[in-house]
């Protein structure tokens, strides 16, 4: 019997799509089929894994966001530890302002599945 691995999407966001990959999860920017164009679309993705990137690097210690462990040049791929989301419960019970002033960025959505557990922590995972 063989135990093969297996890759599930987890979400496909604006430019972006995220993957599940045994404990990882991989952000990866794609061509959208969306109005303001497939290139620009993917040039989006690439920017925003280069930024997230750089933020993991520069604010891990006190950082909110969900760390980048591992990146491709150019924005070409993220690769984070899979975080499981809060549930709708965990998220009423948590407020949004006391989280936000743990980071030095303000770009979370408001909303259950942008937050995670990682090493018991709550942290942001937009890729969910």
């Amino acid at each position: 019997m063989t135990n093969k691995a297996k890759i599930q999407r987890i979400q496909t966001g604006s430019s972006r799509k995220v993957f599940r990959f045994k404990r990882w999860a991989i952000k990866v920017p794609y061509f959208p089929n969306c109005g303001y164009g497939k290139f620009y679309g993917f040039l989006t993705g690439l920017r925003n894994n280069i930024v997230e990137a750089q933020f993991s690097k520069n604010f891990q210690r006190d950082s909110l966001l969900c760390p980048v462990v591992f990146h491709l040049p150019f924005g070409l791929m993220n690769v984070m530890p899979y975080c499981k989301p809060l549930t709708d419960d965990e998220f009423s019970d948590v407020k949004l302002a006391s989280l936000m002033m743990q980071t030095d960025f303000v770009f979370i959505e408001d909303k259950a599945d942008s937050f995670g557990w990682h090493k018991n922590k709550i942290v942001c995972i937009d890729y969910h």
